[in-house]
Formats: structure tokens, sequence, C-alpha cells
């Protein structure tokens, strides 16, 4: 007897169930493949990993030193959220520090901070390096453009801060 709905066939023969079987067989061959092809190439990078600096000492009453690296409108407005923290009683924050190649952002996003901290210094630099290598700060926020999120967040690893990366570093 013929079945009420026959298999349908593609062009080369196949039906759709045999075509989804051999889609699934290569495709998880593929993450075989590229997890091994993955490890191999991790076992050729000789580049070891840096040992991260040690952190800046925190005691149980001691303000939180941070910085931002990025002074865009996404890392000012982490500023100002930042600066609500001891009002709110949430946190004892202060803004020490920001980086960012773009002047006028840096200048507008450190006015914002000095205003908001009376007697607070808050030092500006043009590269993030310069304020990694300072040993004051506990932790940097990264709120610079995605594709440099990861090479900022090593480096204030390395150096020894707390990190906080909104967006994915993935493209």
């Amino acid at each position: 007897e013929k079945p009420s709905h026959p298999a349908r066939r593609s062009p080369t023969g196949s039906s759709r169930r045999e075509f989804l079987a051999h889609t699934a067989s290569l495709a998880g061959a593929g993450a075989v493949l590229g997890a091994c092809g993955s490890v191999s190439i991790q076992q050729k990078n000789d580049k070891p990993v840096p040992k991260a600096a040690p952190r800046a000492p925190l005691g149980a009453s001691d303000p939180i030193h941070m910085a931002v690296i990025g002074t865009g409108g996404m890392g000012t407005a982490h500023c100002q959220a930042f600066l609500a923290f001891p009002e709110q009683e949430l946190a004892n924050v202060k803004i020490v520090a920001l980086a960012d190649v773009c002047q006028p952002r840096l200048e507008n996003a450190r006015k914002i901070c000095s205003d908001k901290q009376p007697g607070v210094t808050v030092d500006t630099y043009g590269d993030y390096r310069e304020l990694l290598a300072r040993d004051d700060l506990h932790g940097v926020l990264i709120g610079s453009p995605e594709h440099w999120h990861a090479q900022m967040a090593e480096d204030a690893i390395a150096a020894g801060k707390d990190v906080y990366v909104e967006k994915p570093m993935t493209l």
C-alpha cells in the first residue's frame, strides 16, 4: 500500500530526513574538529599568561578608587551612576582617574566627576596605560569602543585592577 504522504526528495534524490541527518552529523563533526583544532592552537601559543600585579590595599571603611577608560556617552553615564552610590548608601566610591583619546569628552567627564566630588582630584590621561600604572586604583570601568575592550581588560587585569566591561567582547 502506498503511503498517503510520500517522502519528498531533493533534486539529488535524498529525502528531507536524510538531508537533516547528514547535516547534523557534519555539524557535530565540525564541532569536534573545531574543539580539537582550538586546543592545538592554544598549545602552540608559547606566550605565557602574565601574572597580575598585586591589588591596591582596601580597608573596610576606605573609599573604592575607580577609574573610567572611555568617557563617551556610556562611560560618562556610568561615571554619574557611580557618583550616586555614596548618596544612595550603596558603596563608598570615588572616581579618581579618567582616560580617553578625545579631549573634549575627557574634560566633560572630569568636570562632572569633580563637581560631584568636592575635594577629590580627578586625574585625566590620553593613554589608558598611564592610568593603569597607578597603584592606588581598585577598579576600572571600560567604556571604550568594543574593539578595544579585550586588550584594555587584559592590561587592567595584569595591572592588578578589578574590571567592569559591559558590552560583549565578540564581533
